[in-house]
């Protein structure tokens, strides 16, 4: 069975402070590749209904290990990423 294919950072027990867990990395022969839905800096909310907020990294981690087979819900939130820009300008 191939890997999920990424690795994560974050949890309530974080370095940085109490942040959600958020995808790190996408490895390249990974299932999350091969699907292409998930993309490095998307926090995860849940997992197969599982919240995902209020986990320890390691919790989190947990989780992944326990899935075995079969489909996996992944439910993310990605922030947009805006560039500054000068509105158009109106000539009148």
């Amino acid at each position: 069975m191939k890997s999920l294919g990424f690795s994560i950072v974050g949890g309530i027990d974080s370095p940085r402070g109490a942040i959600g867990i958020y995808v790190k990395t996408i490895f390249k022969q990974g299932q999350a590749a091969e699907g292409g839905i998930l993309k490095e800096g998307d926090e995860i909310l849940s997992v197969n209904g599982q919240n995902f907020r209020g986990l320890t990294h390691d919790e989190a981690i947990q989780v992944f290990k326990n899935i075995r087979y079969g489909e996996i819900m992944v439910e993310i939130m990605r922030r947009s990423h805006l560039h500054n820009r000068r509105p158009d300008s109106i000539e009148g």
